[in-house]
């Protein structure tokens, strides 16, 4: 049987694919498993909102605040469904509540730059999307280096146990200097990549910001 974790990732990334129904049958699934986890819940809301389901929606999105009081994203997703359903006035104050949280990681930041950005102060928005595009890549530059060094560190001990002891000896120094070399150069183009990729979409997000504001 699948993993929770599992068929989170499954069902959002039917969601992103447009699937709302495999997307809405997956997290079922999951809600069978763990029926008070909130990732799971927010995932109910959100795929009945992209099936225009919207109080069905609002009802899971109420049940995920109730169990997880400060879910960002969970209240800016309310906040769309009630501007669906013309309640102004609880749209807005989910937004607000949104913004006024603190947000602890990526997920969060992109659901304050969606509040901001439907709130039309798109120049708080792009700074919010560019911490979370940061955070993102801090992350990954992380899971990275630690997946190479790993790999670098269990290369070299397999070549060292092959090595009789004397030549273990005189290779020891050469074996760390290389491995420190090598590891230096990957994490100096793996940081220009990452840079790179950032810059590329901080400037579209600014673009299309400058976009929507020229937009008479």
């Amino acid at each position: 049987m699948p993993s929770v974790a599992s068929l989170l990732e499954q069902g959002h990334n039917q969601l992103d694919w447009g699937e709302y129904q495999a997307a809405l049958q997956i997290f079922q699934q999951a809600a069978v498993l763990e029926p008070e986890n909130p990732q799971i819940i927010y995932g109910l809301g959100i795929t009945c909102y992209s099936l225009e389901q919207y109080h069905e929606s609002i009802e899971y999105l109420n049940q995920a605040l109730r169990i997880k009081p400060n879910y960002i994203l969970a209240l800016v997703w309310r906040g769309l469904v009630c501007q669906q359903i013309d309640q102004a006035q609880q749209a807005q104050a989910d937004l607000d509540q949104a913004i006024a949280l603190t947000p602890q990681d990526a997920f969060a930041l992109r659901g304050r730059g969606i509040a901001l950005d439907v709130l039309q102060r798109y120049e708080e928005a792009v700074a919010s999307y560019d911490q979370a595009i940061l955070q993102i890549v801090r992350a990954i530059r992380k899971i990275i280096g630690q997946s190479l060094q790993n790999n670098l560190k269990n290369n070299l001990n397999k070549r060292d146990s092959q090595l009789n002891p004397t030549t273990k000896i005189h290779k020891a120094f050469i074996s760390r200097t290389q491995f420190q070399i090598m590891l230096m150069v990957l994490t100096v183009k793996r940081i220009l990549m990452i840079v790179t990729a950032y810059v590329i979409a901080a400037l579209s997000l600014k673009k299309l910001n400058y976009l929507i504001l020229s937009i008479p």
